[in-house]
């Protein structure tokens, strides 16, 4: 008997193992089937939501919306405020939307803003990708550039407004897969001892000793440090507060000129945001030594406050931000990418960004035989597909196994230590 169809898919296990997800939907009259396969049903859950995230599809859309131009097909430029509404009704950051705002502004709109959404062509996708990479743009913001609007074309062919995405016929170029840099050794005892007698350092050895994300660790607040199972929660991220609008013009269609910095009625966007994704939320077992650095470092800031006779405003609800500025505010992310360069520039190390931080953990837990999937739940991995890229420490892992099949084979020829190499020409022809 044949399973119902259900709004969100059908989920059931697969023989080799893990589970598959099977969902159709109807897109601009088609019907598009489309299956998700992963190790649990978490996994396909959250593989089928991004799928419907990256292509502006949604399971509870409503009936299609009719095109701003009353009476005749919009423009991308007019399209772009029904996209900002679909970004705002998905819960998208502000950071993300401002990021939306600034590829339109920079690379789409120059070319294709004023251009019917009808009478955008598979060529015009090519040119933008042209003039995108001439203007100095790295490959991944090529394709970034193109996911955007080929999301926005999606969701007019969703709405009813396009019949096709032409941005779908174009292959956005290839982006070329690097291996992570974790640090040698030798730069990390040179990091840490600077980080150890800097001012932030704390805040420094958190991310070192962690592999948290820079977002994840400056969003820390006590609520977040458990002391007595010597844990860091990690539930939330400190956004890039952008500016918006307070005079009701959208973020990403902001007319030229007008943007949400230079409006009159500006105001500052959310302080808090959503881990990168939903495994991101989990908790990071820490050293006994970052427990005494943290404890010891929220003794000093109650001292602090005390002294001063106030508390910041900021995270209050949650405790409070375990990380401040000098001044008793919120961290600003370039100026903490500033303070980083120059940790860098006084150990003499040639500069790698926070992110080295993640590589070296995983680097050095992988290389330590931790499991995979420990290691994906401890860095806040959507799947354990994330330690494939850690090359390096595969290959360590393989001279070891062939060290191990030496060794067993060394005891079959009847040598403990090495394996017998057979002279080819002592093989039986």
């Amino acid at each position: 008997m044949a399973r119902p169809r259900e709004k969100g898919g059908t989920i059931s296990p697969v023989a080799s193992g893990g589970y598959r997800l099977t969902i159709t939907l109807t897109v601009a009259g088609e019907s598009i089937r489309k299956e998700f396969r992963g190790t649990s049903k978490a996994a396909v859950l959250r593989k089928r939501d991004d799928w419907l995230e990256i292509n502006g599809l949604g399971l509870d859309d409503g009936p299609p919306s009719p095109a701003p131009a009353a009476g005749g097909m919009p423009t991308l430029h007019e399209w772009m405020r029904v996209l900002d509404e679909e970004y705002v009704k998905r819960g998208r950051s502000d950071a993300t939307r401002a990021a939306a705002a600034s590829q339109y502004r920079n690379h789409i709109q120059p070319l294709l803003g004023e251009r019917r959404l009808d009478a955008i062509t598979p060529e015009d996708v090519a040119q933008l990708h042209r003039q995108a990479a001439a203007k100095g743009l790295a490959t991944s913001s090529v394709v970034s550039v193109h996911k955007f609007l080929s999301r926005a074309l999606t969701l007019a062919c969703t709405r009813g407004v396009l019949m096709q995405n032409v941005a779908r016929m174009v292959q956005p170029p290839a982006v070329k897969e690097v291996s992570p840099e974790p640090f040698t050794d030798d730069e990390l005892r040179a990091v840490v001892e600077v980080a150890r007698k800097d001012p932030q350092a704390v805040r420094w050895m958190t991310t070192l000793m962690t592999g948290a994300r820079k977002a994840e660790v400056l969003g820390l607040c006590w609520d977040s440090v458990d002391f007595d199972r010597g844990a860091l929660v990690i539930r939330r991220t400190l956004t890039r507060q952008v500016w918006q609008h307070g005079c009701g013009a959208t973020l990403i269609a902001s007319q030229a000129g007008h943007s949400p910095s230079k409006c009159p009625q500006r105001i500052r966007g959310q302080m808090f945001g959503r881990t990168k994704t939903s495994g991101s939320v989990r908790v990071i077992a820490i050293a006994p030594e970052l427990v005494d650095m943290l404890r010891a470092h929220k003794s000093s800031q109650d001292a602090w406050f005390k002294m001063f006779g106030r508390r910041p405003e900021t995270g209050q609800e949650f405790g409070g931000l375990v990380f401040l500025s000098s001044a008793g505010t919120r961290i600003d992310h370039r100026g903490d990418d500033r303070h980083w360069l120059k940790l860098f520039q006084r150990a003499g190390v040639d500069l790698k960004g926070q992110h080295a931080s993640r590589h070296t953990i995983a680097t050095q837990m992988l290389e330590e035989g931790v499991d995979t999937r420990v290691v994906a739940d401890a860095m806040g991995w959507a799947s354990t597909r994330m330690a494939m890229r850690y090359q390096h420490v595969g290959e360590s892992l393989s001279r070891e196994a062939s060290n191990a099949i030496s060794s067993r084979w060394g005891g079959i020829f009847g040598n403990d230590d090495t394996v017998v190499a057979l002279d080819r020409s002592q093989r039986p022809g």
